[in-house]
């Protein structure tokens, strides 16, 4: 069961460093060479949840751990990203509507 669990944050950890690659590294060097594409989105919630559920029934050595927590954490994939982007989104809308439903 230790072999799947290895298994799992290797690969949501891959998943986790792709999706951190096409949200910050490739846009930036898109934009160092100045040019205008489009940019793929990568692997959404895939990766984090294999991380989460790797590291949720078995113990690691703490610097995979960490490692990996790290990684779930930057993963803009991830579903605390979506959450985030949703509760912006309503805060943001909110205020630019003047903040108030009161009718005069």
């Amino acid at each position: 069961m230790l072999v799947v669990a290895y298994f799992l944050l290797g690969l949501g950890g891959l998943i986790c460093a792709i999706n951190i690659f096409l949200s910050f590294i490739l846009p930036l060097i898109k934009m160092l060479r100045r040019r205008e594409s489009r940019t793929a989105s990568g692997f959404p919630i895939v990766g984090s949840f294999m991380v989460v559920v790797a590291l949720v029934g078995h113990s690691f050595p703490a610097w995979l751990r960490w490692m990996s927590i790290v990684l779930a954490l930057l993963d803009t994939g991830g579903i605390h990203w979506f959450l985030g982007t949703l509760i912006y989104a309503k805060c943001r809308s909110r205020s630019s509507h003047g903040g108030s439903n009161d009718v005069a």
